[in-house]
């Protein structure tokens, strides 16, 4: 048995990292990297190092967007490796990460320990197909590699809008989803995910959008992160004091609405909605509770009325002895309407969470205000002009067509 010892140093040229792209298949991987050390004593002869990479971006598979602007100093010694400087942009945004990975000489590495906190600033940190999040964050990374390592901190979301288009109307194409599977969260695999531990708060500094074109709603959230990285969960309220619900025949307005994530059923929260509105001179209140998998609906109205009436109203505007009595004709005109709205939405819409506003944000169509003598119900279109001017045609009461422009004030 012998010591072998070395000394001196050694320095490689810079790496262009689009030329290693291939071998770790990521979509994307740009950038210049450095490497230096210093060399000295025995096996395994390093005494410090130096890792840079400058100009860097990045992309992995999945809804985490493009990482930009990556300028990262590393230095690697007997004691640890520690970032000098870690900076990356996502979105506009920028990350910052402090700290490193500390241990007691290179033949205690099984020991090592991470101290680290990473800072985001209006940080673009998901996006993919009808979903965007914003967030500041700061975040601490602590713990024993080998054992637990704690994740903790407080992520306020800057901005966030999750638009999809929803429709009443049956899709005969889809095949559905399984409810009775909860709400999944990312998970990291065994070994790692086990020890894991997190305690990450997260709020809202502005309300995140919900735009589905059947609820519309301000969300504002105050989540926890808790459980393992195999098997996290969250704790904490989603919550809604104003919004819009659209139904064929009228809309209902969203006066509360919470959902609450319990330790008992983590991927089945809890969901209490009330939504009122007034058709035909009857006010209807709509109340959702229970968990996801086992919503309970409840309508009530003033005058009462009973429920399989109310559940008429709502999906034909008309009560049942209204039906009854007036025929098909009506109907024509409320299906009609709805699909007009419907193939507006569908052809010139956008799920997209960064698009512009589109002529059919613009139009409103509403029918069943008010009824003639002979039961046909008004109808009205109006286009947005901006600045409190719309145009508007609708036939009235009497059956009479009118076009003209109004101007709204606002107070």
């Amino acid at each position: 048995y012998q010591t072998i010892t070395a000394s001196g140093s050694l320095s490689g040229d810079t790496v262009d990292l689009a030329s290693i792209r291939p071998l770790t298949r990521l979509p994307l991987l740009e950038g210049s990297a450095g490497f230096s050390a210093e060399l000295g004593g025995p096996a395994p002869f390093v005494r410090s190092a130096n890792v840079t990479i400058q100009h860097g971006r990045v992309k992995w598979n999945g809804p985490v967007p493009t990482i930009e602007d990556i300028d990262v100093a590393l230095v690697v010694g007997a004691d640890g490796a520690r970032f000098e400087r870690a900076e990356a942009s996502l979105g506009s945004g920028r990350v910052t990460v402090d700290g490193g990975l500390l241990f007691d000489g290179w033949d205690d590495f099984d020991n090592a320990r991470v101290d680290a906190t990473v800072t985001a600033d209006d940080a673009l940190i998901l996006r993919r197909t009808g979903l965007k999040l914003r967030s500041d964050a700061e975040v601490t990374v602590r713990g024993k590699l080998s054992e637990r390592v704690d994740v903790a901190g407080t992520a306020r979301l800057s901005s966030g809008k999750f638009v999809r288009r929803v429709s009443v109307l049956p899709d005969y194409r889809s095949q559905g989803s399984n409810i009775n599977l909860g709400i999944a969260l990312p998970t990291i695999p065994d070994p790692i995910g086990s020890r894991v531990r997190y305690d990450l708060a997260v709020e809202t500094q502005d309300p995140f959008e919900v735009v589905t074109w059947v609820v519309d709603a301000p969300i504002q959230v105050d989540v926890k992160l808790r459980g393992t990285g195999a098997a996290p969960r969250l704790e904490g309220t989603l919550a809604a004091s104003d919004g819009v619900v659209r139904l064929p025949a009228m809309n209902l307005a969203l006066t509360q609405g919470v959902v609450t994530f319990t330790d008992a059923r983590p991927g089945f929260p809890n969901l209490f909605a009330v939504a009122r509105g007034t058709r035909f001179g009857v006010d209807v209140q709509a109340q959702v509770q229970g968990p996801i998998d086992e919503l309970e609906i409840d309508l009530t109205s003033t005058p009462a009325l009973p429920r399989e009436d109310l559940t008429v109203l709502l999906s034909t505007g008309r009560l049942p002895d209204d039906l009854r009595e007036r025929g098909l004709r009506s109907q024509a005109t409320l299906v009609g309407t709805y699909l007009a709205q419907e193939l507006l939405d569908l052809y010139f819409g956008s799920d997209a969470t960064d698009r512009d506003e589109t002529l059919v944000d613009r139009f409103r169509i509403e029918s069943g205000r008010e009824i003639s003598r002979n039961g046909v119900e008004t109808l009205t279109i109006e286009f947005d002009m901006r600045e409190g001017f719309f145009l508007q045609a609708e036939r009235d009461m009497y059956e009479d067509y009118n076009m003209g422009m109004l101007y709204r004030f606002k107070f």
